[in-house]
């Protein structure tokens, strides 16, 4: 990358500076001294930290030696600078003292003499922030003396994920202003990895690893040592594009754009690459790898360098693994926006005029096209790609039109669409035609002329002589319209596209997709006037998928799958690509099926899937040839899918929800009567289409065959079982469900849904017809919209709840719904009122009640929940999860969903452990149902990362919820509402696991998105940011006054505190949460007495509406403890705080944070009280708990470490924190 240091000084001195202690910086100043040695080097090693033991005179430089030195204060360093010994040597490396006090500020300025500067530092918010206040002022203070200036992260590791991304991405944009007061545009960042390997060992990285090793520490020290050697860091100068074939247009452009930054590029395969790092002046850049297999992803993930970028320029690439490398997102640009991301990225510079000038075109399609976006799932076809291309061109030049034909499901409209995006930039215009009825041709004929400008055209109503018009300019060779590419897609016979077709030439082409070849007499024409004579139509016939192909379709579906094993499959269905796309999916079903119910390892269970096909094939051929002559292997796998489909889960929730009904068969029968291309839910989850499906409990209640059943009559399934029946479809292949996609998460391939129709019988089709078009003529989507304000005046003079008819009653339960979505107290009062006078309604007899009736218990639950009822809360939601393993079975979605709500109620009386009993088979089962992408899955999974956290494992909660943080904001954007709904619950766990640089960040950026907006969700964001404020300010070890964080916690705190009172009360939850906040500001900022009395306050009422014995009580118990030995009451304190310690230790186990935290505060106390050995025991015994937790290294666990040690008198040379050793707790959220 560029160098930001335009000078080129030769001396020797480097000050190495670091914003902590314990980065291992001296070990990494051994190590490069070591390899600057092996080049018969002299070097100089000198500690300059002030615990040195005194001064001592560098000793003569050898080559190939490492000598040592010390200079332990600010006059000893500034006389090395006029040591002549030291300056005889190569490299002086000196190791200056973390600038946290008056004497090592001092010390620290000695480095205006240095020739370079190393900023050190962990890769964290805070360690970087003041790794750039630090680098700023050591470069003011030169008084414009030139420096050479490095950044340089330590124990940087890719476990983290994107959270290394971030840090990285933080560093250049921190330093940013600092690189460009010095003249360049980039300051070198280098980092050397976290190795677990060489944490206790007393060997170096340089000693265990040979020279030229490419994997541990050994590289990292060596482009080090490079900087050091050189005097300077190499511009960058090579770049390696490692791309699929798919990405070779922008791999082009990418090269010709670079080259004229003057950097040379070489295009790799990915199939190429193995595993190879950047060198020195060089950049590796993987082109959106999203289709990379799975050795690829791995080597990506494996990767830690700075030099490394992933470009992304379709699809987003959402893969934990490798999140920790640096993007540069070209989606969605312009070719100016794009070049600018690009050299900003790699640290070139601003976009210079005529860098965008000759070479490869951008590889968009053009501006003027009105072709989908690309299908990220489709399987390189590249020798057929390669063929049509070239046949087209051919095609062109003899005046033909190219008919791509074969049979229904052998991917020609794939083929074509990824032939528009892979070559499309060579054209000015793209325009895709669907064409299989003749008004549909005109319709997009009329749209393209209207975007071209064609005057007579833009009325868009198709005339001939509009069309003619149209036509004939599109055949002139010499008009100034430029290239062109028309694809016609789905066309029964190309001969019906007579006087609809241009001319093709050099310039403009045509490709036309259908099943039946041209006629012989249509294949070939006479030349004279294009306008006097159609084009002709040249055939290609599309091929079956290679073996290569084939297997590279099942494997994304069935990873472990051999050759062999892909060879069968594909042998047996003719290689046709929509038939193996099935098999794929249903593979995929029959191994999850022999995994879970048989128990069978990953490769035994895909043999017996495998063999499970092959039978199942065979079978469904042999009886479909009974009634036909001949049948198409995509004809025998419908069949087969319909089988294996009974196997899911899905299919499994429907017979206990509907035994006489085939759910799945109808529904499958009306999305194939729907439009293919997308179709939303709302339709199929009307509750005309749940009273079809509706169970039959009465056979002798049963209308005519013939009539149509009205929902008033029957009991409705519930809504989520539609999306449990698409789910179930979608996993063996019979239909493309993605939730992602809000509008149309429905789809359906054309030659899929002609099949499915053809196997329709008459009365079925004409019956689920007659259905669909009812629907259509009275619906409204009002499905999960509350009630107008008006019209919910009126459930009251209505009395709603006496009416017995199941859709009036879910109305009123969507309107009772968002009454608890608001949660005010107003809300929350009406809510129980109608939900207390329609229980009575409602009510059955007996012990089976009506799915309404359950649901209404949730919302109630949830209501006295809210209000602070937790016992009756318990009472209904748990009343309401027997009434729905009853009536549903234990596998309902509903009944699922229940359990979720039950967890809550269980979380809140603080039992915590049996909430986490109820939701880790709910998300599993729900994950089943309805696939992880799902709403419902999501909800459930969110709160199983608060249950996993409040349990004390905060890891697997972290992990679980920043991967779908992580990857909902790559698919929905970074302002994705999904995303930010979890960032509260994100932060707190950044906060938990020490990151709480992090979680006011990402609480700062969701406070933007509030504008002005006060409501619950917003107060909420604003205690944790006053949380996460606190704590930083409270930093350990402590890197600035934190007076100033305090206050702006404090005044956070107060207002949204104020805020919770006058609307919610004093004693819902909510306004604990934030009093228990506000109490802390109060005791950082010294006012001892005041936060005692909140802590008071907040405890008793804690005590009276959880309980006295609820682990919320106990953590305000040690809060209080603390305020009361602040305020000079220690007995009370200690007796306080030991109470709380046993409350907690009791409830939680001993494997708790929180139980180390009340035993570290306790220890505190007893030391105020004189009895140091009794507190060093507690903190002992607090800081080995945390140790095995794992999370001793972390800022709580360094505090409580720290603590222990002033105890003990191990080291009592540190600072006390602004706070002191007490650990900062909060209230989660329940």
């Amino acid at each position: 990358m560029p160098d930001a240091n335009p000078i080129d000084p030769p001396g020797p001195f480097v000050f190495f500076l670091a914003t902590s202690e314990n980065l291992g910086l001296s070990t990494t100043l051994r190590n490069v001294a070591d390899i600057l040695a092996e080049a018969n080097r002299s070097v100089l090693l000198v500690d300059g930290r002030s615990g040195a033991d005194g001064a001592s005179a560098p000793p003569r430089p050898e080559p190939g030696q490492v000598r040592t030195a010390a200079a332990p204060d600010a006059q000893a360093l500034a006389a090395l600078a006029a040591d002549p010994v030291a300056a005889a040597y190569d490299h002086v490396l000196i190791e200056a003292p973390v600038p946290d006090g008056p004497e090592t500020a001092e010390q620290v300025s000695a480095a205006a003499y240095a020739d370079a500067l190393v900023i050190s530092f962990a890769m964290t918010a805070w360690s970087i922030d003041g790794a750039a206040a630090l680098a700023e002022d050591m470069t003011l203070s030169r008084a414009g003396r030139p420096v050479r200036l490095l950044t340089l992260g330590l124990k940087s590791d890719i476990g983290v994920h994107d959270r290394l991304r971030q840090a990285r991405e933080r560093v250049r944009r921190k330093f940013a202003p600092l690189a460009q007061a010095l003249g360049g545009s980039d300051i070198p960042l280098l980092e050397i990895p976290y190795n677990p390997m060489y944490q206790d060992s007393r060997s170096l990285a340089v000693e265990a690893e040979d020279a030229g090793t490419v994997t541990g520490l050994r590289p990292y020290y060596e482009r080090l040592a490079d900087w050091l050697r050189t005097r300077r860091t190499a511009r960058l100068t090579d770049v390696t594009v490692v791309h699929s074939m798919r990405h070779a247009p922008w791999a082009a452009w990418l090269r010709d754009r670079l080259a004229a930054k003057g950097v040379r590029t070489e295009l790799r395969r990915a199939d190429m690459y193995a595993g190879e790092r950047p060198g020195r002046g060089a950049a590796l850049l993987f082109l959106s790898p999203d289709d990379a297999d799975d050795t690829l992803l791995t080597q990506i993930g494996a990767l830690s360098h700075t030099d490394v970028r992933i470009v992304l320029v379709d699809e987003p690439f959402p893969h934990t693994e490798a999140a920790h490398h640096e993007r540069i997102d070209l989606r969605g640009t312009t070719e100016d926006e794009a070049l600018r991301l690009l050299y900003t990225g790699l640290g070139l510079g601003a976009v210079e005029p005529g860098d965008a000038g000759a070479g490869a075109r951008f590889p968009r399609l053009p501006e003027t096209t009105n072709v989908a976006s690309r299908n990220s799932d489709f399987i390189d076809r590249d020798a057929l790609l390669a063929t049509l291309d070239e046949q087209l061109l051919a095609a062109g030049r003899d005046g033909a039109c190219l008919v791509l034909h074969g049979p229904s499901g052998w991917g020609k409209s794939e083929a074509a669409h990824e032939l528009c995006h892979r070559y499309g930039a060579g054209y000015d215009v793209v325009w895709w035609v669907r064409a299989w009825e003749r008004e549909r041709v005109e319709r997009g004929l009329t749209r393209l002329a209207g975007r071209l400008g064609i005057p007579e055209e833009r009325l868009g109503t198709p005339d001939d002589d509009g069309l003619s018009r149209l036509l004939t300019r599109l055949s002139r060779r010499d008009d100034d319209m430029g290239s062109w590419l028309i694809v016609y897609d789905g066309v029964p016979d190309p001969a019906e596209l007579r006087g609809l077709l241009p001319v093709p030439h050099e310039h403009g082409h045509v490709l036309i997709t259908s099943r039946v070849p041209p006629r012989e007499e249509t294949s070939a024409g006479s030349s004279g006037d294009p306008g006097a004579r159609p084009p002709q139509l040249t055939p290609l016939a599309i091929p079956p998928m290679t073996p290569e192909e084939a297997r590279a379709l099942l494997d994304e579906w069935a990873p472990e799958i051999t050759e062999p094993q892909a060879g069968q499959i594909g042998n047996v269905v003719d290689f046709v690509p929509h038939a193996l796309h099935i098999a794929a999916h249903c593979l995929a079903e029959r191994t999850a099926v022999h995994r879970r119910d048989d128990h069978l390892n990953p490769d035994a269970a895909l043999r017996a899937a495998v063999g499970d096909l092959l039978a199942e094939y065979r079978g469904g051929k042999t009886e479909l040839l009974r009634h036909t002559e001949a049948v198409s292997p995509v004809a025998v796998m419908v069949q087969v899918a319909r089988r294996v489909v009974q196997a899911t889960p899905g299919a499994a929730a429907w017979r206990a929800e509907s035994p006489e009904h085939d759910a799945l068969g109808w529904l499958l029968g009306a999305a194939s009567l729907l439009t293919g291309r997308g179709m939303g839910l709302e339709l199929l989850r009307s509750r005309r289409i749940l009273s079809e499906l509706a169970r039959d409990d009465d056979a002798a209640d049963q209308p005519p065959a013939d009539a149509q059943r009205q929902p008033d009559d029957v009991q409705l399934p519930d809504e989520h079982m539609v999306s449990v029946a698409l789910w179930a479809l979608a996993r063996v292949g019979l239909l493309d469900v993605d939730f992602d996609r809000k509008e149309q998460p429905l789809a359906q391939h054309h030659g899929l849904r002609d099949l499915i129709r053809a196997g329709l019988e008459p009365d079925e089709r004409r019956h689920i017809e007659s259905v669909l078009r009812g629907i259509l003529a009275e619906y409204a989507p009002q499905e999960h919209q509350d009630l107008p304000a008006d019209w919910a005046r009126e459930v009251y003079s209505l009395r709603l709840w006496q009416d017995t008819r199941p859709r009036v009653r879910r109305s009123l339960l969507r309107h009772l719904n968002a009454l608890s979505q608001r949660a005010e107290a107003a809300d929350l009062d009406r809510l129980l009122d109608i939900a207390g006078r329609a229980e009575q309604e409602w009510r059955a007899d007996g012990d089976e009640q009506s799915p309404e009736y359950l649901r209404l218990l949730n919302l109630t639950a949830r209501a006295h929940r809210l209000r602070g009822d937790y016992d009756r809360s318990r009472r209904l939601a748990q009343d309401a999860l027997r009434g729905h393993r009853r009536l549903l079975g234990i596998t309902h979605p509903r009944t699922l969903l229940s359990a979720d709500s039950y967890a809550a109620t269980l979380r809140t009386l603080g039992r915590f452990e049996d909430a986490l009993l109820e939701l880790r088979p709910a998300l599993e089962q729900l994950t089943l149902l309805l696939g992880w992408k799902h709403p419902a899955t999501i909800q459930v999974e969110h709160n199983l990362a608060l249950t996993e956290a409040l349990t004390g494992r905060v890891g697997g909660a972290l992990t679980r919820l920043q991967e779908r943080f992580r990857y909902r904001q790559a698919v929905g954007g970074a302002d994705d509402a999904v995303a930010w709904n979890a960032a509260d619950l994100l932060a707190y766990l950044y906060r938990s696991a020490g990151r709480d640089g992090e979680a006011r960040d990402l609480l700062r950026q969701r406070l933007r998105r509030y504008g002005e907006t006060w409501d619950v969700a917003r107060l909420k964001t604003e205690v944790g940011l006053a949380v996460s404020e606190r704590r930083l300010a409270d930093g350990f070890p402590a890197v600035k006054d934190p007076r100033y964080g305090y206050e702006l916690a404090h005044e956070r705190d107060r207002r949204a505190l104020k805020l919770y009172v006058s609307r919610f009360g004093p004693d819902r939850f909510d306004t604990l949460r934030c009093q228990f906040s506000y109490a802390a500001d109060l005791h950082a900022l010294g006012k001892a007495d005041e936060a005692e009395q909140q802590a008071r306050q907040c405890g008793d009422t804690l005590a009276r509406r959880l309980g006295a014995g609820h682990p919320y009580t106990g953590l305000c118990q040690v809060r209080h403890g603390v305020y009361l030995r602040a305020t000079g009451e220690v007995r009370l304190a200690e007796e306080v705080g030991r109470s709380a310690a046993n409350l907690l230790t009791h409830k939680l186990g001993h494997a708790h944070p929180w139980v180390a935290a009340a035993e570290n505060s306790l220890a505190v106390t007893v030391a105020a009280a004189g009895r140091t050995d009794e507190a060093a025991d507690l903190a002992h015994t607090a800081l080995t708990r945390l140790r095995d937790l794992g999370v001793g290294h972390r800022p709580d666990g360094r505090r409580v470490g720290a603590h222990h040690e002033r105890l003990t008198g191990t080291d009592t040379s540190r600072p006390t924190p602004p706070s002191g050793y007490d650990i900062d707790l909060e209230l989660p959220e329940l």
